[in-house]
């Protein structure tokens, strides 16, 4: 059973940023929490205790039940991503997904409800054409994961290149794997040691990207360059071409002419005459934490938006 991830970074650094009103904190944190190793994060967080006790004890009871009580553990599982604990965030660190689409819909969100509904309707059918096609055009080239995947295996294929790998026995399939002048702090450099494990379905590696992603990292490849082994059988078959293909593929249908529609026969609700506003519909934009945290001007946002309404209705209007 997969655990319930409840930890959004952006939302955390926004709460943050209501207790200190520092970005540099708000920029250690969101650095930090994505780290896959252990030590990496553990060093950052005593970056912004330095800085701010308060603010680190403030990030350290998130995802508490009763965040006053100290009988409670910590819930470092639910906001980090190295105490994930295995592949329950496949990477993915946040948890509103909704948020990406606002500046989709920032123009047709001020449009009546059927053509907010429409618009989202063919929007839907745009992307699922687009992204089938782009993934049918990597079937051609033959491509078995997605292009992004293969770009990734090639870098890090290039970096376990270098890498000095001792094999610790031949039945356990236990191997050292040594990286020179690796970043071990921001102050110093220096050699480490990294044990991977291949006895299991997937490869268990220290720096922890495997367990947590399911996709095989440096020191894994490495291995896998020195004794000649698959790197196509350590890969979780999430990220295969094939599921991304099935994930497009679903076919849509038109909702045809309004005349054709059979006829309703129900209720009809109309709005209250009473509370209609006559004129331009009025825009009142808010300035949220979030906006003022990314340093955004909601009135640059707005002026944006409705040079790109205007632009579109005059083009629509002409006739192209």
């Amino acid at each position: 059973m997969v655990k319930r991830i409840i930890g959004c970074v952006q939302h955390i650094a926004q709460n943050m940023f209501k207790v200190c009103k520092d970005d540099g904190l708000k920029d250690i944190f969101k650095e930090c929490v994505r780290k896959f190793k252990p030590p990496r994060w553990a060093e950052g967080m005593k970056r912004i205790e330095d800085e701010d006790p308060h603010v680190c004890d403030y990030i350290m009871k998130q995802g508490k039940r009763h965040p006053p009580s100290v009988e409670e553990p910590l819930k470092l599982h639910k906001w980090t991503q190295c105490h994930d604990g295995g592949l329950n965030r496949w990477g993915i660190m946040t948890t509103n997904g909704s948020e990406s689409l606002n500046s989709v819909f920032r123009v047709a969100r001020q449009l009546p409800v059927t053509a907010i509904v429409e618009a989202t309707f063919y929007k839907c059918v745009e992307w699922f054409r687009n992204r089938w096609g782009v993934a049918a055009g990597w079937e051609v080239q033959g491509l078995e994961f997605s292009m992004q995947i293969t770009q990734l295996l090639q870098y890090r294929g290039a970096k376990g290149k270098v890498h000095e790998v001792i094999p610790f026995g031949f039945h356990r399939r236990n191997f050292e794997v040594r990286v020179a002048d690796e970043v071990i702090s921001k102050e110093r450099k220096g050699l480490m040691k990294y044990e991977v494990d291949f006895s299991g379905h997937l490869p268990v590696c220290e720096c922890q990207k495997p367990q947590l992603t399911g996709i095989p990292c440096n020191h894994v490849l490495a291995v896998c360059t020195k004794r000649r082994l698959n790197v196509k059988n350590y890969i979780s078959p999430y990220y295969s071409l094939q599921n991304y293909i099935n994930t497009w593929t679903a076919d849509w249908h038109g909702f045809g002419n309004e005349n054709n529609w059979p006829l309703y026969d129900g209720p009809i609700i109309r709005p209250d005459p009473d509370n209609i506003n006559r004129g331009r519909r009025k825009h009142k934009c808010i300035p949220m934490v979030m906006d003022i945290m990314e340093g955004r001007s909601r009135s640059k946002q707005v002026r944006k938006a409705s040079k790109k309404s205007r632009a579109a209705r005059n083009a629509k209007n002409s006739g192209f």
